[in-house]
């Protein structure tokens, strides 16, 4: 028989019964509904315009609000994968002037990343670089060209390798060149709470990028957590508490 989703009890951590129909029982059932989708493989049957797309789609509409509020002119990301993410900002950065987006992919899918450099309308406004995100001689080829003359306004998103290291390793060397205002946003944190769901790994609950953004913040205090951009209904994500703000 289908299971209802008033058959679940959901409790708060004291025990008590939380009230399905209410903003705490949508949230126990959003963190519910992550888990089992992930088991399933919902994030990864996602596309943008043709390109494969490793997102959650209420983080897409995330992303969508962050970049045509702040407008960034420069867009880097980690992590190419399929390409669906760049595509999307590249997209989304058309409908206000247009922004460059630099992708680094260390293991690029070169079907994917050819059609998408040959793209007529996004192709022009797309860099990929071939190399490690955390291998700071990339990092120095970014540098060259995020110098403030160039760029007014450069975010950073961080989705490649989920090691709790080397998404620490990138905080601290993208973190310079994002502009102060702006943000960086670290994708996937969502991992601590996949670690024993089928398909999950143990090592996830101490080795993921949500523990590397709370060690980051410890020690650079040019950034902060921006709740704000996780609005509205900031349990259904993959990126709990991976919006960060520059403020100096």
């Amino acid at each position: 028989m289908p299971v209802k989703p008033e058959d679940i009890p959901f409790l708060d951590p004291n025990g008590n019964p939380i009230p399905l129909y209410s903003p705490e029982g949508f949230a126990a059932l959003s963190q519910l509904w992550l888990k089992v989708g992930w088991s399933v493989g919902y994030p990864f049957a996602q596309s943008w315009m043709g390109f494969p797309l490793i997102q959650l789609p209420q983080d897409v509409m995330r992303m969508q609000a962050l970049i045509t509020q702040e407008q960034p002119t420069l867009i880097i990301e980690t992590g190419v994968s399929g390409g669906g993410s760049m595509a999307l900002y590249a997209h989304l950065a058309l409908a206000y002037g247009g922004a460059k987006v630099i992708g680094i992919e260390k293991n690029p899918r070169f079907e994917h990343i050819d059609a998408l450099t040959a793209h007529p309308i996004l192709g022009p406004h797309i860099t990929v670089i071939h190399g490690d995100s955390a291998d700071p001689v990339i990092v120095s080829r970014l540098r060259e060209h995020t110098q403030p003359h160039h760029w007014q306004r450069v975010c950073v998103i961080l989705d490649s390798s989920h090691r709790y290291d080397h998404v620490l390793k990138e905080l601290r060397l993208y973190g310079p060149l994002v502009t102060t205002g702006s943000f960086m946003m670290v994708m996937d944190g969502s991992l601590k709470d996949m670690a024993h769901v089928p398909s999950g790994k143990p090592r996830w609950e101490h080795d993921n990028p949500h523990r590397a953004v709370q060690d980051f913040l410890q020690e650079c205090h040019h950034f902060v957590l921006d709740p704000h951009g996780m609005e509205p209904h900031p349990d259904i994500t993959l990126c709990p508490q991976g919006l960060l703000r520059r403020v100096a």
